[in-house]
């Protein structure tokens, strides 16, 4: 990497400047590309389900969208967000088997909800198919910003027809309002799990021409086997159901896998959902605490850095919300939004700056996670040494840096940041 003398201190205190800065500073490139790919950043979820004395298949889709994906605008003492979402199920022809729209607007009375990781909007709706091969596309449109993502995805609902089909689990988790099943339980949308205060309620749904064996397990991320169960089947039925409540002491890690397997005569059919567990004093955006750990290395004090390396594994976590915990700027709300900016800076690092090794670890990745996203960028090529050029400005810091990739492969190293025209004589 390049050149690092920024002090640890003085690393944190940029950090939290830029972070301070960046919440309204949005005319630059770099906050005009986050902006547009903010609004990326929604989910959809669609689940197979078998219909009763039909070979039919009902989907059911979902559209999450987390208040952060949304331009909030302040209207008198509030925070307010209009948008436009659809869903779309269509076949491999092109024919459109339904299509919703649908505009809503959300209203919060704090800023810190419209930077929010966990709050969103859901709306859903559902389709009724024949076996086939489908494409599904969702759309978000910000109404104040007029930016639009889309999601999309192919689906082969050909493996669920005949007499014995296995359809992925459906983990419900609580939610107020009707969400296709029981009142006040929506469907898991993604892999997190938020808040997990009661059982975990796991529906099974699965075809039988006769008799067989339905196995359900949930592994660590070490694949250790923490919890299972086997159901021998002696019915035949077209829409069968079968449900089990995990525990919650079952989940005191991050990362787990729900394995379901149907054995059928000689056929097997198997299932798997990964859940993640989101934990107090964790940001959602971490997967792993021993990642995020390595990750804090632009932060951490010397003796922060001690302490890391003489900690037991069995420690490590605790350390984790040590750290963060002094570096809560406020420190009344549940929410860490210094350590979700951290972490939502590791991504985009990760996600743009990658090449021969993890986007976090490179010179631009390091600068971004420092100083967030630069508010001029200019990029250059000199026909002598035949070296690329990228400098960041920082105008609203007063810092500028430049990046020079010496091979052409895209591998940018950081140079000692330059005043004047760094240009010059290139």
């Amino acid at each position: 990497m390049g050149k690092r003398t920024i002090s640890m201190n003085y690393r944190l205190l940029i950090l939290l400047c830029c972070f301070q800065l960046t919440s309204v500073w949005a005319a630059d490139p770099f906050h005009r590309k986050e902006e547009r790919e903010k609004i990326d950043h929604f989910n959809v979820a669609a689940f197979p389900l078998p219909v009763p004395g039909s070979d039919s298949i009902e989907v059911r889709a979902y559209l999450e969208i987390p208040y952060l994906a949304l331009q909030f605008l302040k209207r008198d003492s509030v925070f307010r967000a209009d948008f436009q979402g659809t869903i779309t199920l269509r076949d491999q022809s092109g024919y459109q088997y339904g299509r919703k729209i649908w505009r809503d607007s959300v209203v919060v009375d704090n800023y810190v909800s419209t930077i929010s990781l966990s709050l969103s909007t859901v709306t859903w709706t559902r389709f009724t198919v024949p076996p086939g091969k489908y494409h599904l596309v969702a759309e978000v449109t910000d109404m104040d910003t007029k930016s639009s993502g889309e999601n999309s995805g192919d689906w082969d609902l050909t493996v669920f027809q005949g007499p014995d089909a296995l359809f992925p689990p459906v983990v419900l988790v609580p939610r107020e309002g009707e969400w296709g099943f029981s009142p006040g339980w929506i469907p898991l949308l993604n892999s997190e799990i938020r808040e997990l205060e009661d059982t975990l309620r796991v529906m099974i749904y699965y075809k039988s021409s006769g008799t067989g064996i339905l196995r359900t397990a949930l592994l660590d991320k070490d694949r250790k086997n923490l919890w299972s169960r086997s159901y021998s089947i002696d019915t035949a039925g077209d829409a069968l159901t079968k449900e089990y409540h995990l525990p919650p002491a079952l989940f005191g890690d991050l990362n787990y896998s729900l394995e379901l397997e149907l054995e059928a005569g000689d056929q097997s059919y198997k299932q798997a959902k990964h859940l993640k567990i989101d934990k107090p004093g964790i940001s959602r955006l971490v997967n792993d605490v021993d990642d995020a750990l390595d990750q804090m290395i632009y932060i951490l004090s010397d003796k922060e850095r001690d302490r890391l390396k003489k900690a037991r594994p069995e420690d490590r976590e605790k350390l984790f919300k040590e750290f963060w915990k002094s570096r809560d700027p406020n420190p009344d709300t549940e929410q860490n939004e210094l350590m979700d900016e951290y972490y939502r800076r590791i991504r985009y690092s990760n996600e743009h700056f990658s090449g021969f090794t993890a986007g976090w670890m490179t010179d631009m990745g390091m600068i971004y996670i420092l100083f967030g996203p630069p508010d001029e960028v200019e990029r250059t090529a000199s026909t002598s040494t035949h070296r690329y050029y990228e400098l960041w400005y920082y105008h609203r810091i007063n810092r500028q840096f430049l990046f020079i990739d010496y091979n052409g492969f895209g591998d940018y190293r950081l140079d000692a940041p330059l005043v004047g025209d760094p240009f010059r004589g290139l």
